[in-house]
């Protein structure tokens, strides 16, 4: 691979330490972050390589003269932008895992951001943890007491959460826009574009979309009579639906690693066991 006009040199692994050992205070942040993204994007993927390192290790190190803990100062956020900016299916990745090892760290705005640049990936498993990632943080934040909440950041956090919601509910992967068309929906489920994209997903040609969808909508029906506001429009749509065939065969599903703590995907498991 040619090297970029931009970045005349390709930064060894012991470069890319000491740049991150160049490291002072905020005022070098913008300086180290642009460097590393002029690399990354000219296709050094060593910096990829430091990056990854150090996130994945970064709560179980304890040696300060280790890039994870600089990374740590300098900023893990900024480590994920850089990341997303190699574009490559690998970088990608580790930015999506580290969502959920720095889930303590990084704020949910962040973790939303990048879930949502990581939803244009064609890998199921990156749009798989991106989707459950970025949702999971909305949720965490959403679920904070009235007093503790930021109600313009959690109108921000909703948007970003829905952009990634309809993504995976427009996936090229059955899987994804299952997963997107059930539990997660419903969190959503009071907007006009989900209750759109719900209603097209009834017409899925994957039997198990459109159950996931039939699902979440009778929920929403549910809660609609239950609150007396029942619309008359989801009311004449399920009394003309006719009958879906009923649950059967098996697909993917999401496990947590008891030990581990990473959540993977497995194939051939019952839906039921499906872990969100």
């Amino acid at each position: 691979m040619k090297k970029n006009s931009a970045a005349s040199k390709w930064m060894d692994r012991e470069a890319v330490e000491r740049l991150l050992k160049s490291y002072r205070g905020e005022e070098d942040v913008k300086r180290i972050k642009n460097t590393l993204i002029e690399q990354v994007q000219s296709g050094n993927a060593v910096v990829v390589e430091v990056l990854g390192e150090a996130l994945r290790n970064h709560r179980k190190l304890t040696d300060q003269k280790h890039a994870a803990r600089l990374l740590a100062e300098i900023g893990t956020n900024e480590a994920v932008d850089v990341l997303y900016a190699a574009g490559s299916k690998d970088a990608v990745k580790i930015s999506v895992f580290a969502v959920w090892e720095i889930e303590q760290h990084a704020g949910a705005k962040p973790a939303l951001l990048g879930a949502l640049r990581a939803m244009d990936s064609l890998d199921i498993n990156v749009q798989g943890m991106a989707m459950v990632a970025g949702l999971a943080r909305f949720r965490n934040e959403n679920k904070k007491k009235e007093e503790d909440r930021d109600v313009e950041l959690c109108k921000q956090l909703r948007e970003l959460g829905k952009q990634v919601l309809l993504k995976g509910m427009q996936s090229g992967h059955p899987f994804i826009r299952e997963l997107a068309a059930g539990r997660m929906a419903q969190d959503f489920a009071d907007d006009g574009e989900v209750l759109k994209a719900l209603f097209k997903l009834m017409k899925d040609e994957m039997p198990e979309v459109r159950m996931a969808a039939r699902r979440t909508l009778e929920k929403v029906r549910e809660k609609e009579v239950e609150e007396g506001k029942a619309s008359i429009t989801l009311r004449d749509y399920f009394e003309k639906m006719p009958e879906l065939p009923k649950a059967g065969g098996q697909t993917f599903v999401l496990q947590r690693n008891r030990q581990s703590g990473r959540f993977n995907f497995v194939q051939g498991a019952p839906l039921k066991r499906m872990v969100y």
